[in-house]
């Protein structure tokens, strides 16, 4: 699933800019609809297995595309509150679905996939009714086409897919690792019911940073945010190296949320705002994000095989991050050399 994702984002958010976006914000709530059911469906875990080929393709339709729309939609004063209604709308979904799924899947354990399947019909039905620009070059935001983009604007773009690895491949060590350190580590006293709450505390902190970055500019173009809210990140991998209770993992886990939330907002604006190939730089961005959540388990796990210490791919990440910050303070000062009269 997630190797399909990162393919199939690369290559259809691409196509999107030529082919339109709504075929894609159609068929990819489809396929995902018709993955939900299988997995609703399935007697055997191999069932499961051949379901999410499916899921992974059909959100690389949509999620570039859909981001790609809200920019070609968007007048450029209102890109910033605009994305970041969308960013808050997606990651309360996330942050609040585990109080919901949680106790669904003890009622029955197909009820999550049953409630997904029908989520993405309404989602495709939604974009069924809607009016849309056959091609992106239709949009309000069609006269961009012309524009070239600035150094700074180009420079930035590289700064936020950067850093949007770098916390993808952290969000995705640490939650996938933490219910293994707990299990390993009995006098945490964190049970397997209590590890999904905990970890929920990464989608809060985004949440809290969506909703600051939406009512403000001043952080557009500027280091001093992302270098501060990076750094609350390496903080919060500091933590994790040492914790040993509830609420201090949950405090670790918030941290890593603030990092997350900049980092991600910073790679959409960027794509976004000085783009008419709006389409494939979301492919770009969605591919960072991809290809951070399928590296990072990977590597992560066969570190702490090879060292034995189940805190040891916090190190990694914690050294991940501590060179997105220094590599973001070398672009600034290139940056700046570029452009003496600009400051960035």
């Amino acid at each position: 699933g997630p190797l399909l994702y990162l393919i199939s984002c690369a290559l259809f958010g691409t196509v999107s800019d030529a082919a339109g976006r709504k075929p894609f914000l159609i068929a990819g709530p489809v396929l995902a609809a018709l993955a939900a059911t299988g997995c609703a469906l399935a007697s055997r875990h191999t069932h499961l297995f051949w379901a999410m080929p499916a899921w992974g393709i059909g959100i690389g339709m949509f999620w570039p595309a859909i981001q790609a729309a809200l920019g070609d939609e968007t007048p450029p004063a209102r890109l910033t509150r605009v994305l970041g209604q969308f960013n808050v709308t997606w990651c309360a979904g996330l942050a609040l679905g585990i109080f919901v799924v949680s106790p669904l899947y003890r009622w029955s354990w197909a009820a999550p996939f049953w409630l997904a399947a029908a989520t993405f019909v309404v989602v495709a039905l939604i974009f069924c009714l809607k009016r849309m620009p056959r091609s992106p070059r239709h949009s309000m935001r069609g006269a961009l086409a012309a524009v070239k983009p600035q150094r700074k604007e180009l420079g930035w773009l590289t700064v936020g897919r950067a850093t949007t690895f770098t916390v993808t491949f952290t969000m995705s060590t640490m939650t996938v690792l933490f219910p293994k350190l707990a299990k390993l580590n009995p006098s945490f006293g964190i049970g397997a019911d209590d590890a999904s709450p905990i970890m929920s505390a990464v989608r809060f902190g985004m949440l809290g940073v969506f909703l600051v970055l939406l009512a403000h500019s001043r952080w557009q173009y500027r280091l001093g945010p992302l270098v501060v809210l990076l750094a609350a990140g390496c903080a919060g991998l500091g933590l994790m190296l040492v914790a040993e209770a509830a609420w201090s993992f949950t405090l670790a886990f918030l941290l890593v949320g603030l990092a997350a939330g900049v980092s991600f907002f910073s790679g959409q604006f960027y794509g976004l705002h000085a783009y008419a190939d709006r389409g494939r730089k979301m492919a770009g961005h969605e591919f960072a994000v991809a290809s951070g959540m399928f590296a990072g388990p990977i590597v992560g796990g066969l570190l702490a095989a090879k060292t034995g210490d189940p805190r040891s791919p916090y190190l990694l990440c914690l050294v991940l991050m501590a060179g997105a910050i220094t590599a973001g303070l070398v672009a600034r000062k290139a940056l700046e050399r570029r452009r003496p009269a600009q400051r960035c």
